[in-house]
């Protein structure tokens, strides 16, 4: 655990390996840094940013965690020449709130480029339940929810 600059500015530093593959695949380092950036109404707002072992940036999530629920307000998948890292920087995120009993998690995506259907099988395989809530401004939007 790191102070930044700011009192209320923490980060915490946590290493992984994942595997890009099959079973003999080579694995990943990566690094993720949870930025606890500013207290709100009942809770906090936090980043994860996920960095290769080579300090490249691979994503960011933005979220804000009250009492039991966590809406995200932003996910960016930087390198999708492997879905593994998308699915791992969900698979993180998702550690992180059982740890902290988060009990529903929402957020919303909109359809706006091509990696867009590979992020909601990222999220349908990680147990997150996707409904297809209209269309807004000629973009498809999904809801995207986990928990109760």
């Amino acid at each position: 655990r790191m102070l930044l600059s700011g009192a209320e500015t923490m980060v915490d530093r946590i290493i992984r390996k994942i595997k890009l593959g099959g079973f003999f695949s080579p694995s990943k380092t990566l690094m993720y840094e949870v930025t606890h950036m500013h207290p709100v109404s009942g809770g906090d707002a936090r980043s994860i940013t996920m960095y290769s072992d080579a300090g490249k940036r691979i994503g960011k999530m933005e979220y804000e965690r009250n009492n039991r629920e966590c809406k995200i307000f932003k996910i960016t998948v930087d390198d999708w020449s492997n879905v593994a890292y998308a699915t791992d920087l969900l698979a993180f995120f998702t550690k992180e709130m059982k740890k902290a009993r988060v009990g529903k998690v929402v957020t919303e995506v909109f359809d706006t480029d091509a990696n867009t259907h590979g992020l909601l099988q990222v999220f349908r395989k990680a147990g997150y339940r996707v409904n297809n809530i209209g269309n807004v401004t000629g973009y498809n939007q999904y809801e995207v929810t986990w928990g109760s």
